[in-house]
């Protein structure tokens, strides 16, 4: 620990000195790191680098910080109740600095390489964002709520180069003849993660789905790499120039490990349709008015669970997007609530209203999921009509009347 606090202070003590007036000569650089494996590596990094030209000759292994990457992403799963605060959208964020060499290496290890784009931000530019960021850096305990869409460390890096300018950037205008979304672009990055896809497809509501401007697609590195790429800056004095000057590759030489193969969400629900369908069918021909209480209670055990999570996001969660979810209608924890009267039912052959109304309320869904103004994912359409089988199985085969005690 003692050590740990000897590096912060000689770090500080070397920032503060190069980052004085007397340094002339800063290069602020744009940093986008390639995705990762994780579910919270998927969609890549940004981060902002500060070069001290004047001093990179002199760089050794104990003396880097003339060469700093400052990172909005910083979190860490020991804060208390993490998992709690994350899942209703409270989990806050902070900034840290580390030499551009480790932060380097911390990427070159899985194989991740590094994009940099060099800003042409002329020195009082460069040294207003350094001091705003030693500014954040130096503050006790400094933190941001994070939002995935709206703010997080792509728009938090953005944002603070944007407040250094003298003048403003100018980006291109977005195609408007291509509609965009934040699902749309969530999907570019979870296409070979099938299942970290459908999740947070589960859990995005219709707002999701509306179309963004090219501000709001920022949010995800590689958008603002490129839209930085096609920027120019408008300074007050009636200058125009590139804000990228120059773009460069930091490759890794280790192999990216590519991602295992699993069976995709689809095909699981397409097996799961076909089994129930299969054993749906297979009691009607043999009149088995039985309760298979694994079977049975398994679907709604899942929708239920499936229910609460949504429900609570939707009513409670300060994540963006989630209160718009029309999954909602056959998602929802009444299933769960439900279920120890269903098997009660079902054990003394008493007739059950739920799989009527279920059945009602499932097939309206499978029959308009189309016009449904939220991007439904195939797997949830099938396990809607599994669902629907197996309430109308039970009306057909474990219900009628005149084998009911009424």
């Amino acid at each position: 620990m003692k050590v740990f606090v000897v590096q912060i202070l000689f770090v500080l003590s070397q920032v503060v000195a190069w980052a004085s007036p007397a340094a002339d000569s800063l290069r602020v650089s744009l940093l986008t790191c390639s995705p990762g494996k994780e579910i919270f590596e998927l969609y890549g990094h940004t981060a902002l680098r500060v070069t001290n030209l004047t001093k990179e000759s002199d760089l050794t292994q104990n003396n880097r910080t003339n060469d700093l990457v400052f990172n909005f992403g910083v979190f860490s799963f020991n804060q208390p109740y993490f998992i709690a605060r994350f899942i209703k959208g409270d989990t806050d964020y902070t900034m840290d600095a580390v030499p551009f060499d480790v932060f380097l290496k911390s990427y070159f290890r899985d194989g991740r390489h590094v994009e940099e784009q060099i800003l042409n931000l002329n020195q009082a530019e460069s040294h207003r964002l350094l001091q705003a960021l030693m500014n954040l850096w130096t503050q006790e305990n400094w933190s941001y709520r994070y939002n995935f869409f709206k703010d997080n460390c792509t728009t938090r890096a953005r944002d603070i180069i944007e407040q250094a300018m003298d003048g403003h950037i100018v980006y291109a205008p977005s195609d408007k003849n291509k509609a965009i979304s934040y699902r749309s672009i969530v999907h570019e990055y979870t296409a070979d993660s099938p299942w970290d896809e459908i999740g947070q497809d589960i859990l995005l509501g219709a707002e999701a789905d509306e179309p963004i401007d090219g501000r709001a697609q920022q949010f995800v590195p590689y958008h603002l790499k490129k839209a930085f790429s096609k920027a120019n800056i408008q300074r007050t004095d009636g200058t125009c120039l590139p804000l990228v000057q120059q773009e460069l590759q930091h490759v890794s030489d280790t192999a990216a490990v590519p991602a295992a193969r699993h069976i995709s969400p689809t095909v699981i629900a397409i097996i799961w349709l076909l089994i129930t369908a299969g054993i749906v069918a297979l009691r009607w021909k043999k009149k088995d008015t039985g309760y298979l209480w694994f079977y049975d209670a398994l679907p709604l055990l899942l929708q239920g669970c499936m229910g609460v999570i949504i429900a609570y996001l939707f009513l409670f969660s300060s994540h963006p997007t989630v209160n718009s979810n029309w999954l909602l209608i056959i998602f929802n924890p009444i299933p769960l609530l439900y279920l120890p009267v269903a098997l009660t039912k079902a054990k003394k052959r008493k007739k059950d209203y739920y799989h009527a109304i279920a059945t009602v309320i499932l097939l309206a869904f499978c029959l308009f999921a189309g016009i449904i103004p939220q991007d439904i994912p195939t797997a949830i359409i099938l396990l809607a009509w599994n669902l629907l089988i197996l309430s109308a199985g039970h009306i057909v085969i474990c219900n009628p009347l005149k084998r009911i005690n009424k």
